[in-house]
């Protein structure tokens, strides 16, 4: 895409926003066959193509929404035609778009809309924090929800090094549900918020899996840990559909980037599956990374369901993903680590692997290249095989990845490995027929194919050519 370059700046078009996502290092080195004639042309420009072969250009061709040439100013006049549009970029500075790998497109612009905005640096202090709530409160009817978004782990941003508590809470807001993001594994609920969601006197656990903070009473703090699926609250639908007919995209492309891996609810998908019907070109590329709660509820029995339509472009729109759960955040103490977290405030969640047999959320992107077989380790799959067990999915889930550890698996030894991301083929298309643990710790899932595919641990991967 285009970008600023001192002292020049050009924004660029919707057309190119589209194309630049598959990447200047995927142009052609020449010009191609002059009778092959462009949509549209960008002349006199610093194109960076990010392809070694040919780091540099002057000029590109674009058609149907893809490059068609990449060269000189002269090269790239060959494919202009009687209705090719002509674009004289002024020598401005040309890049290809960012992907951004990991983001909650919808949430994002709920939250920048909708949220008190309580982040550091923006907000430094547990006292400023409480001030911008209570101007919330004051103008918001008694009995709805105030959401509060704070960075992940504000206690060691803020001046006073502590979140706000349920008890500051209460006192500014008695008759409203407060939730305080602290990032997106946990949150400070006020007493409001707390008996909204049925949070009582020893209550350690919520339905979808949630985690309850208790004091030294039995009594809950209002620490509330990954509770994506017990914390209510989502914008509507109506809010939703104009995220992504153009909220997305407006705030994405100005930040330079043309492509999200869209991380996306279950019950918000059909949403994007109809938008995708009528909105041919979205101005961004949404890979869809369905989750669900993390007992599979929310699940379909055959995930072709969260395929896009037929008449969505499949350029824009396009399912590639399922998100599954097994811990938290380490920022938040709720990531699982070898050894216990050091705690020091009554707010800090407890982790470590002390909950090992409860199954907690974590992001493991489900959906494989075809023809290959993926590794991971063992302390996944014993991290999964609870989740999997308690699942009304467990038919659907088995097919997708046969989690059976061998009785030799050595569970904490594995977990002082590295880890590498989990992921299976979908079973719709490529059944799964083998699994093993290997001498390295390491799951490995095998397709009826001659391709074999390891990856034992970030940047070594390898083609067995099995």
């Amino acid at each position: 895409m285009l970008m600023k370059s001192a002292p020049q700046y050009f924004r660029i078009p919707s057309l190119l926003v589209a194309a630049a996502c598959a990447g200047l290092a995927m142009f052609s080195s020449h010009a191609r066959a002059a009778d092959v004639q462009a949509d549209v042309i960008f002349l006199n420009g610093q194109f960076e193509t990010l392809n070694g072969r040919q780091p540099k250009a002057a000029a590109v061709a674009v058609k149907d929404e893809k490059f068609i040439a990449v060269g000189t100013n002269e090269e790239i006049r060959l494919t202009a035609g009687a209705n090719t549009k002509v674009i004289d970029l002024g020598n401005k500075f040309v890049a290809p778009g960012f992907v951004d790998a990991h983001t909650h497109p919808m949430e994002t612009i709920w939250i920048k809309d909708e949220w008190v905005d309580a982040r550091f640096p923006g907000t430094k202090s547990v006292k400023e924090a409480l001030e911008k709530i209570a101007e919330r409160v004051k103008n918001t009817p008694a009995g709805q929800w105030v959401y509060v978004a704070c960075v992940s782990a504000s206690e060691n941003k803020f001046i006073e090094k502590r979140l706000p508590t349920k008890a500051e809470l209460d006192q500014i807001a008695p008759n409203h549900p407060v939730v305080v993001a602290n990032g997106a594994h946990m949150a400070i609920a006020n007493s409001k918020a707390l008996a909204s969601m049925g949070v009582t006197k020893g209550v350690t656990r919520l339905p979808h899996g949630a985690g309850v903070l208790l004091d030294k009473d039995g009594n809950p703090n209002g620490t509330i840990t990954d509770g994506m699926g017990d914390i209510p609250g989502s914008p509507t639908p109506t809010q939703i559909r104009q995220y992504y007919e153009s909220g997305i995209a407006g705030f994405w492309n100005q930040y330079g980037f043309t492509s999200v891996m869209a991380i996306t609810p279950a019950a918000a998908l059909p949403i994007m599956q109809e938008t995708s019907r009528s909105l041919n070109k979205a101005n961004i590329r949404l890979s869809a990374s369905v989750w669900a709660a993390p007992d599979g509820e929310g699940l379909p029995d055959n995930l072709d369901r969260f395929e896009m339509p037929r008449e969505a472009n499949p350029d824009y729109f396009r399912f590639v993903a399922i998100k599954a759960w097994v811990d938290g955040e380490n920022d938040c103490r709720t990531g699982y680590m070898y050894e216990p977290y050091l705690g020091k405030l009554e707010t800090d969640p407890p982790g470590a692997l002390a909950h090992w047999s409860r199954p907690r959320p974590r992001r493991i992107s489900m959906r494989a290249a075809p023809a290959r077989t993926i590794r991971f380790p063992c302390c996944i799959a014993q991290a999964m095989r609870p989740w999997i067990s308690a699942s009304r999915h467990t038919n659907n889930w088995s097919k997708i990845a046969r989690l059976k550890p061998s009785s030799g698996s050595n569970t904490l030894g594995c977990f002082r490995s590295t880890m590498s991301n989990c992921v299976a083929p979908r079973h719709s298309r490529h059944r799964v027929y083998r699994s093993r643990c290997n001498r390295s710790g390491c799951w490995s899932w095998s397709t009826r194919t001659s391709r074999t595919w390891a990856c034992s641990a970030p940047g070594q991967a390898s083609n067995s050519g099995r």
